[in-house]
């Protein structure tokens, strides 16, 4: 019969045994030489002041990064700890209660506990928690220490008094049911009161399997925990040589290492952009840049330039319309040869040059056979969006055949571009001086959908256009168009997927959208496109007296993205909210540009022309690898447009050192009586939010999912429909699954 673990060479195994270590940190040696034993059933207190290494300790057996071990051991139950990564540790039973439990915006305390409850069982091999027996259990633990349930349904320790951290701390370690529970300093920024209820939690706790080591600074915490050992103290000092670095005189403060400048310190300051809904921020240390010589350079047409000269020349017998709309077409692919591919000498294209990013035209693609259409069935199928209205284009032409057309609701109307311009050209006319790519989207659009919703409908179910390439190699070219009629509401959804098989292709598209006085509109673009495809897209917002527009775009797909969007206020009392999440990984490119202009001047995204009109912009970007985001909005508050209220915010997550945000929000404003406001941000992930959450049993990848969910989970809360809303979630989660 083979040894129990419990004991090793005929002795009974302690729990915890750390042997002679040696901790130093930025070339401070913060212990030398400490021993600790400590046993199942023991509480053991560490007392000390302030800078004498009690925390460093702690963090080191709980595996927090920063730490340098030149000497010594930790073993835990006879193994190395100190070749296990932080959610290791807690899997097997060590658990690390803060003494600065940090706030973690936007991940709910429920959602955490689950997640981190089941990552340490399946660490284990144990079977995971179901939903129900979940919220069984951990409504059971809170009910035994007399903790409310709206603590529970709150962010994790958002907002908490330093009681109710401490509390929380408490409620985990009963939830995970480790056999170590170190308690760091729990006494501190408590009152007497706070700290006899947290006590009386940690007593509830203990138990002949588990063992508890108290680190503090006086003796009030370790005496309600009924001490069974205490780290010997020598009058009010200690040996210089002792192994903890400051003399351990009570009351008395002295130096400690902190985060802020190192690791070892306080877990609860502010990083970069707390306070504002999202996960922590820290600096990310700027990268030079070498500056480039001026020189005067004779603009010419690029082989792209020559090359979609000879696409629309082949195309013009493609394309719907005859007399004017041929005429309109014309006039626009002329403006297109005089402007040229838009370039970094371009304002508004300097981070985008698509002379540099589309190095080849794609041929506009055919018109889509029978397989084309099975292909595009069996992709628009696997969006998994229902309940919807689809409006579904292949390759750039509408599919009546693969579209909701016969069960449209009452006060829809339904046509194709390609109908359209048998009668009218007028839906060409739209910019087409403004911008390069609108003139080549005017010149080139095969096909499209013109919605209308008429005056006073109210949609139930939302209008879904979906974009499906087929071919590869090939450009689409799409124009859409909607109308909201005065006091109606409605809810746009505009899909961009690949078929199975279909590659390096081009998406140009343009969408027109009016929404009448006093009407709604919720618009949700997602754009998952093939990752070596590019997508180019336009869109045009008008909004009458009274209306409102909750208009959001998510990016995680293609090589080459830029989605541009002219709002404007045309009425009185008009209320905006636009929101984006742009998702970018290897070389990606994603451009969110808000912006308008006229045949006078370049003006900007959101044109505030008229008084007592609010709006709100908020773009997230996550960035990984060498991806390259790029925000430009510019708010514009004209002379008369008094008592607007204009807010824009972008904010950056990078998470490699290659990867790069340009951002350049702007106001313009030319009117008294305003509140206006702008800012950026970017960054990395805060480390100790990733401590925090490794030392609860969640892995590396799985932490940082976690925190990237929270940090773009503000900018998606934004979209009304509790359906979309869990889509464009659920695509936020296929972008983090196949990260590296």
């Amino acid at each position: 019969m083979g040894i129990p673990q419990e004991f090793e060479k005929g002795r009974l195994m302690s729990l915890l045994e750390v042997k002679n270590l040696q901790v130093r940190v930025e070339e401070r040696e913060i212990l030398h030489g400490l021993s600790l034993t400590v046993n199942k059933g023991e509480v053991h207190a560490i007392m000390g002041p302030n800078g004498s290494g009690k925390s460093t300790l702690s963090h080191v057996i709980a595996g927090k990064p920063g730490y340098e071990v030149t000497g010594g051991e930790i073993l835990f139950n006879g193994e190395d700890v100190l070749e296990m990564e932080p959610n290791e540790r807690a899997a097997k039973g060590v658990f690390l209660a803060f003494q600065y439990p940090v706030e973690i915006p936007g991940v709910a305390t429920m959602t955490f506990l689950r997640t981190a409850l089941n990552a340490q069982r399946k660490a284990r091999g144990e079977s995971e928690f179901s939903t129900p027996d979940f919220l069984k259990k951990v409504r059971e633990v809170a009910s035994r220490l007399n903790i409310p349930q709206d603590m529970l349904r709150r962010g994790v320790n958002v907002g908490f008094s330093g009681g109710e951290k401490k509390r929380n701390e408490v409620l985990q370690m009963a939830l995970f049911e480790p056999s170590l529970c170190i308690l760091d300093e729990m006494d501190s920024g408590l009152d007497i009161d706070a700290l006899r209820i947290a006590a009386d939690g940690v007593n509830a706790l203990r138990s002949k399997d588990r063992a508890m080591v108290v680190l503090s600074l006086i003796h009030i915490s370790a005496d309600r925990l009924g001490r069974r050992q205490r780290a010997p103290v020598s009058g009010s000092r200690v040996p210089r040589d002792h192994a903890l670095s400051a003399a351990a005189e009570l009351h008395r403060s002295g130096r400690r290492a902190r985060d802020v400048e190192g690791p070892g310190g306080e877990e609860w300051r502010q990083g970069t952009g707390a306070r504002a809904g999202g996960v922590r921020l820290r600096p990310v240390r700027r990268r030079r840049r070498v500056s480039e010589p001026i020189m005067n350079v004779a603009l010419v047409k690029s082989n792209m330039e020559r090359s979609l000269g000879e696409v629309f020349a082949a195309a013009r017998s493609r394309l719907p319309g005859t007399g004017a709309v041929a005429e309109t077409r014309q006039k626009a692919f002329e403006e297109f040869a005089r402007q040229g591919l838009p370039h970094r000498r371009v304002e508004e294209w300097k981070y985008t040059d698509l002379r540099v990013l589309l190095r080849e035209v794609a041929p506009l693609a055919e018109a889509p056979d029978q397989a084309a259409f099975a292909r595009a069935a069996a992709a628009v199928k696997s969006l998994g969006i229902n309940g919807t209205q689809k409006l579904v284009l292949v390759d750039g032409v509408f599919a009546p055949q693969l579209s909701d057309i016969a069960a449209l609701e009452a006060g829809l109307r339904v046509q194709a571009l390609r109908e359209v311009l048998e009668t009218s050209g007028e839906i060409l006319k739209a910019g087409v001086a403004s911008d390069a790519v609108i003139s080549l989207n005017t010149a080139m659009a095969t096909d499209g959908v013109v919605v209308a919703v008429a005056d006073g409908a109210v949609l139930a179910k939302p209008v879904h256009v979906v974009h499906v390439a087929t071919r590869s190699g090939a450009a689409a070219f799409t124009r859409s168009q909607l109308t909201v009629g005065k006091g109606a509401r409605a809810t746009l959804v505009e899909s961009f997927i690949a078929a199975e098989g279909a590659t390096a292709y081009q998406a140009h598209d343009a969408v027109i959208v009016s929404v009448g006085d006093g009407a709604e509109l919720q618009h949700v673009r997602l754009m998952e496109d093939a990752l070596d495809a590019a997508n180019i897209t336009t869109g045009f917002f008008r909004l009458g007296g009274k209306a409102k527009l909750n208009t959001f775009n998510l990016t995680r797909g293609g090589s080459v993205s830029r989605y541009q969007g002219f709002i404007t206020f045309a009425g009185e009392g008009s209320e905006l909210a636009t929101n984006g999440v742009n998702l970018l990984g290897g070389r990606r490119h994603g451009d969110t540009t808000l912006l308008v202009e006229d045949v006078y001047k370049r003006q900007l995204l959101v044109d505030h022309a008229v008084p007592h009109c609010e709006s709100r912009e908020l773009f997230k970007g996550v960035l990984d690898g060498h991806g390259r985001g790029v925000f430009q909005g510019k708010i514009i508050v004209r002379p008369d447009a008094q008592k607007t209220d204009g807010k824009m915010m972008t904010r950056a997550l990078l998470l490699s050192d290659e990867a790069e945000m340009d951002n350049k929000p702007e106001l313009e404003i030319f009117a008294d009586d305003v509140t206006c406001g702008h800012g950026a941000t970017a960054g990395a992930l805060d480390e100790s939010l990733l401590f925090y959450l490794r030392a609860r049993g969640l892995p590396e990848k799985e932490a940082q999912a976690l925190l990237i969910e929270a940090f773009v989970g503000e900018a998606i809360e934004s979209i009304v429909d509790d359906d979309l809303r869990d889509v464009a979630v659920a695509t936020a989660q296929r972008w983090l699954a196949v990260r590296d």
